[in-house]
């Protein structure tokens, strides 16, 4: 009778599980699909524009557009009369007016070539449009757990792809492995490292914290560790050096807002890990040994006067020969420049100073917003979250001195859809505070 007992209860309880799972599915819908095309599916050429470059067109961008479509049909039908305006939506008008000002005033000039401001600002908007339908659909904090969730398997993913290129040793980057469709050693590196600032801080201060068994915790760990390899197989100095900027902040300002000595242990135990998995990846993974280049101070300014100054300096002394009132108010437009390895360098150049006083407010906003709620907020969940945002906007700060990570498709994306999910939790946690 107990032995029938048991089986009835557990099958409630598959169940149970099998509908809350469907119903998250169903919930979060056009949201994985964007996370999966994202983590998994390869851009296609489409073409070229003036200069010889390529046009690449990946999945994400089609499915933006449908869905886009069917999300401003789906408003329309429901006749609302108010908008609730989301995080960071004046920044980001504001910001995406003065560039689009400046695009049609030197389109105007003739600075810059037609088909180059058409698709690099709409890259910016794209990107810009997926941070606010993230926002928009992200209805509880229960699908935002969905969403991280989600991201933590497509990680691990990627992961599986990196062992099948050190088993096989067909690395697929550009030095050393690459991840699902992604061979570049910025984006690589720089993809895996948002993962892993994003997960891991969502881990120490949510995962860490729930009532699991010990076994089941260090399982996660694993999980959320591994993206760690991609940053060291990439082979990337710059990431290598943001990986433990990152780190560092991630782990100091949770020892401040903990002030637990079994927390500091645990947090020895994860950097003994970091450093397990970099000689792992220096002996299975050829150029990986790249990143040790980063411990030279010598070899950094080599490396940085070779492959990055040359092309700085060439971009100032353009803008400078072009210089005039108009063009230090709003720059020479959106796409009026190719590389300059300094996304400060290039905000400036491409919408002025107008432009780039604009962007440091919007990023002043989102350090000021994730570094308070961390400390102010209770909900574990959202805290980690915000405890990533900061730590990644932090890294792609470092990063902007050397390249232009808000511009770098595949980094970008998971850096603005984790600051849709965290700002989305903040908005909901304070909804929760007024009711």
């Amino acid at each position: 009778m107990n032995y029938n007992i048991n089986i009835l209860e557990n099958n409630f309880w598959l169940k149970d599980m099998l509908e809350k799972f469907t119903k998250q599915i169903k919930d979060n819908f056009s949201l994985l699909v964007f996370s999966f095309a994202i983590a998994l599916l390869p851009a296609f050429s489409f073409g070229k524009i003036t200069t010889g470059k390529i046009i690449e067109i990946r999945a994400e961008d089609a499915l933006l557009f449908v869905f886009g479509i069917f999300w401003i049909i789906s408003f329309l039908i429901s006749k609302k009369t108010k908008i609730k305006i989301p995080p960071l939506f004046y920044i980001i008008l504001t910001l995406s007016s003065v560039g689009f000002l400046s695009v049609l005033i030197n389109l105007a000039l003739k600075n810059i070539y037609p088909d180059w401001a058409f698709f690099y600002f709409l890259k910016e908007i794209e990107i810009f449009f997926l941070f606010f339908y993230f926002i928009y659909r992200i209805k509880n904090l229960e699908q935002a757990k969905f969403l991280v969730k989600t991201w933590l398997f497509l990680a691990f993913i990627n992961f599986l792809y990196i062992l099948h290129q050190i088993k096989t040793g067909t690395q697929a980057g550009e030095y050393g492995t690459a991840a699902l469709s992604e061979s570049g050693v910025f984006p690589t590196g720089a993809f895996f490292l948002l993962l892993f600032v994003f997960l891991f801080s969502v881990f120490l201060h949510y995962f860490y914290n729930l009532n699991m068994s010990p076994f089941k915790k260090i399982i996660i760990a694993c999980f959320v560790v591994f993206p760690i390899l991609g940053v060291f197989g990439s082979g990337s100095k710059t990431n290598f050096l943001g990986l433990f900027f990152a780190l560092f902040i991630m782990i100091f300002l949770s020892i401040l807002k903990k002030k637990n000595l079994k927390f500091f242990l645990f947090s020895l135990l994860a950097l003994v890990l970091v450093l397990f998995i970099l000689v792992y990846a220096a002996n299975k993974i050829n150029y990986a040994y790249r990143v040790f280049h980063a411990f030279s101070s010598q070899e950094i300014v080599r490396s940085f006067e070779a492959g990055r100054l040359g092309v700085i300096m060439e971009n100032v002394n353009d803008f400078l020969m072009k210089l005039n009132p108009l063009s230090f108010l709003l720059g020479l437009g959106v796409g009026s420049v190719g590389e300059t390895h300094n996304q400060f360098l290039r905000n400036f150049v491409e919408t002025g100073l107008l432009g780039s006083i604009i962007f440091l407010f919007l990023i002043f906003t989102i350090l000021k917003t994730s570094f308070l709620e961390f400390f102010r907020n209770k909900d574990n969940f959202t805290s980690g979250l915000c405890l990533g945002l900061f730590s990644a906007t932090m890294a792609m700060l470092f990063f902007s001195i050397v390249t232009e990570p808000f511009l770098t498709v595949k980094p970008s994306e998971i850096y603005w859809i984790f600051c849709a999910i965290t700002m989305a939790c903040i908005s909901l946690e304070k909804k929760y505070e007024k009711i």
